[in-house]
């Protein structure tokens, strides 16, 4: 699992302490990746409540629960916490971007909101619950715009429908941006693909690397890039100057030398990584001998389990297998084995069963209403 937020607190504490929301908002099931609240809320409670916040955002949005959880945990401390959206700030990431006191937007940078979407499968019944479920969540996001913008629900209603995408200029016309900046905006790296409206724009700085004349490929930078290039290289670069000069300086800058590596720190960090592994293993181990010690499943099996979890391809897949182990049913000695016929499936069936099992689980949970996600 990876945290794709940064907090930067300076050692003078009467300067701002600075957070970067740089990705999607909730976790991604299969890169582990997403800024995700739970882990949010632990790093924002180690900010002291008196201290000034700016929090920066680059994200195409995500999760609705998620992302109103942050907007929440920033709107507690709302008179202390300034946001600014430094590329793009869409869907539910431009409702955190309302959390602060003052939102600030650079000229170049984009601001987009749209209606809550789901997943379902099930009935007709069903499907009716999930849409009333994402009426109530687009309201409760509606209640968030209009609070900010003192516009008509009807008109931030219709926008949303709308799938309506503001520059600066619009969105702060819109009510929903204090200050416009000229400060050049990140550029964007995300997947747009599931928005109706993409502008041009930013469908242009995602595209594929163009084919020159040998039929290769190159890569193709834009002006918002190089500056930033530059400017994270330490090249002083005249405003006034051309793309080409531009080039030029990148092509000229000479870093400076990598330091020789630290054989004695790389030995540590080995030694250290299977120290944990070592833990981790006898953690595991304990926990499952427990559920065999309460007759959830076959003390000969306890091994095997072990082995299963250990090589899930992330934590979390070792945390569900080890769940469902868990929760299967204690069995007192006399009462019929917990792997026998038209009992709870263990290991009286094979990994690939089980595997099966976990799919099946995840498509229930998806039938009856799924992960909402904006």
């Amino acid at each position: 699992m990876k945290t794709c937020f940064t907090f930067k607190a300076s050692a003078d504490e009467s300067a701002p302490a600075e957070i970067l929301i740089y990705d999607q908002i909730g976790r991604d099931f299969w890169s582990g990746e997403g800024v995700v609240a739970k882990e949010f809320a632990q790093e924002l409670a180690k900010i002291p409540a008196a201290r000034k916040i700016t929090v920066g955002i680059n994200s195409p949005g995500g999760s609705v629960h998620d992302g109103l959880a942050i907007y929440n945990l920033l709107s507690a401390r709302r008179n202390q916490v300034t946001c600014r959206i430094d590329g793009l700030a869409a869907s539910i990431a431009s409702i955190i971007a309302l959390a602060g006191s003052k939102l600030v937007m650079p000229a170049s940078a984009l601001l987009m909101i749209h209606d809550p979407s789901g997943m379902c499968m099930g009935t007709a019944d069903e499907m009716r619950e999930m849409a009333t479920a994402l009426e109530k969540h687009k309201e409760a996001l509606v209640n968030v715009y209009e609070e900010k913008t003192k516009k008509p629900r009807a008109e931030i209603e219709q926008a949303m429908k709308d799938e309506t995408w503001f520059t600066a200029a619009d969105a702060k016309a819109f009510g929903l941006v204090d200050d416009v900046t000229a400060e050049v905006a990140a550029s964007n790296t995300f997947d747009l693909s599931q928005f109706r409206r993409v502008p041009a724009s930013l469908k242009n700085q995602t595209k594929p690397p163009a084919p020159n004349e040998s039929g290769a490929t190159t890569s193709i930078m834009n002006r918002t890039e190089m500056i930033a290039l530059a400017t994270a290289l330490g090249i002083k670069i005249d405003n006034a100057a051309t793309d080409e000069q531009l080039k030029a300086a990148l092509i000229a800058h000479k870093p400076a030398a990598p330091p020789a590596p630290d054989n004695s720190t790389a030995e540590d960090l080995k030694a250290i990584k299977a120290q944990l592994e070592t833990e981790r293993r006898a953690r595991v181990t304990a926990e499952v001998q427990a559920c065999a010690d309460a007759g959830r499943i076959p003390g000969a099996s306890v091994k095997d389990w072990v082995v299963d979890i250990l090589a899930a391809p992330n934590a979390e897949g070792g945390a569900n297998i080890l769940a469902r182990l868990q929760a299967l049913p204690e069995r007192k000695p006399g009462h019929d084995p917990v792997s026998g016929p038209g009992k709870e499936p263990v290991k009286a069936l094979s990994r690939a069963a089980f595997n099966a099992l976990s799919i099946a689980d995840r498509m229930a949970h998806a039938k009856s209403g799924g992960k909402l996600t904006d």
